[in-house]
């Protein structure tokens, strides 16, 4: 099931929370949020640690005094297994969300995909100012101003002419809670202390709103500051989308969710890297089949390269092998490259060389322009690179396959035992020049 929070719930807590967070200047304010979210971090990954704990004893008595024999046992490891999981799972994910919104940088971006989401959820929904970062809704002017398509000075007016009249409305009502904060002085008991408490929150609330008029003002109050900040905020803007196009990448393709380290016993490599002149030597004598290019649709050339073995031993001592490939091409412009993990058919991907025709045009077009496309090459990035399968359905289509669980848990052990030998390597470097 997808998980709705935010980050900020996710931490146990909420924008409108951090928010209203103070400071004696805006350098202060800022810190004291960051420091805010730490504690919530903490507090949230100490309880599930100690959650966790009691859990992880139960099994290892179950592990260390078990009968195979009973199956109440064996129901109870499973469950207390799953247990765990569930709560490593929150652990990485509390930690993940921490770092979408531990500083007002991070936070201004991931504040604006959620009023996106908001909006592409429902159009006619209202994002709360008192939330929103963005100077001309806080200014009450729902479009960005444009000085190429408006007067200037006009634009000058307006804005000044929303900016004394927000802050002139907040000065009021604080005008207001102040008198009645004066009708409670003396009197002590438990209905006008709640009063009072709840006067003294309103007016910090009130004097914070006035800030970020003021603040949202000074961005945007000149043609010269609106130019600089149309900038910013069509980079943020760009932020979002990005942020969006990879949650729908990472809701379609990641199944990193069912990664099992304790399904595979044992994963191993095998480079198939050579040296140029070695390539040009065995294409000659044509001993395999080293790369293919492959042409999408709108005419994006695709190298792929076989460049590795990936061999693995599950838990039930069954062998599985996936190559690796080196996917090449350009992107806007840029030269970009990846390493995937699947198993293709090269020589199906080929032409004949007598003819010149493809020898599996049907496998070639599914590959070239859905198997491999932009989106499928960097969706399972969430995947470790794991790609999948291209499979059959009962009709004989082609379909893009993410089922296979040992694959996936091969492919993400072997990077993880990667990464922590790289990480071994480089301290043991550092403590040698040291």
């Amino acid at each position: 099931m997808e998980d709705k929070r935010n980050a900020y719930q996710i931490l146990g807590t909420s924008r409108d929370a951090v928010i209203t967070i103070g400071g004696t200047s805006k350098e202060g304010k800022e810190a004291n949020q960051n420091d805010f979210l730490v504690h919530k971090r903490d507090d949230t990954l100490h309880k599930l640690e100690r959650d966790k704990a009691p859990l992880i004893e139960q099994l290892r008595e179950i592990e260390e005094n078990k009968n195979l024999g009973e199956m109440q046992d064996l129901k109870l490891e499973l469950d207390l297994r799953k247990k765990i999981k569930e709560i490593e799972d929150e652990i990485r994910l509390v930690r993940s969300a921490y770092l979408e919104i531990k500083d007002q940088k991070s936070r201004q971006v991931y504040d604006d995909y959620m009023d996106f989401s908001i909006k592409m959820q429902d159009p006619k929904s209202k994002i709360d100012r008192n939330l929103t970062e963005n100077a001309y809704q806080i200014l009450h002017m729902e479009n960005r101003c444009d000085d190429t398509k408006r007067d200037s000075i006009r634009i000058d007016n307006d804005l000044l002419s929303f900016k004394n009249f927000a802050i002139n409305e907040k000065k009021k009502e604080i005008k207001e809670l102040q008198a009645e904060l004066a009708s409670l002085e003396g009197k002590k008991d438990a209905e006008s202390y709640r009063k009072k408490s709840r006067i003294d929150g309103d007016i910090v609330r009130l004097e914070g709103e006035i800030e970020r008029v003021e603040s949202a003002y000074a961005k945007v109050a000149t043609k010269e500051l609106r130019k600089a900040y149309n900038v910013e905020l069509k980079k943020r803007e760009d932020q979002v989308k990005e942020r969006i196009r990879q949650s729908e990448l990472r809701k379609k393709y990641s199944i990193a969710q069912s990664y099992n380290p304790n399904s595979i016993q044992q994963v191993g490599y095998k480079s198939l890297e050579i040296t140029e002149k070695e390539r040009i030597e065995q294409e000659k004598e044509k001993k395999r089949n080293l790369s293919v290019v492959l042409v999408r649709e709108d005419g994006t050339a695709v190298t792929v390269e076989r460049i590795g073995m990936l061999g693995y031993k599950n838990s039930n001592r069954m062998t599985g092998m996936l190559d690796a490939y080196r996917i090449t091409r350009t992107v806007n412009g840029e030269k970009k490259w990846d390493v995937r993990y699947t198993n293709l058919n090269m020589i199906d991907l080929s032409r004949n060389p007598k003819t010149g025709e493809l020898q599996n045009e049907e496998y070639y077009d599914f590959v070239a322009n859905v198997f491999l496309s932009e989106d499928s090459i960097e969706g399972t990035k969430y995947n470790e690179g794991y790609l999948g399968e291209v499979l059959k359905d009962k009709d004989g289509n082609y379909f893009h396959d993410l089922t296979n669980k040992d694959e996936l848990s091969a492919v993400m052990k072997f990077n993880e035992i990667t990464k922590e030998n790289e990480k071994k390597e480089s301290k043991e470097g550092e403590e040698h020049e040291q």
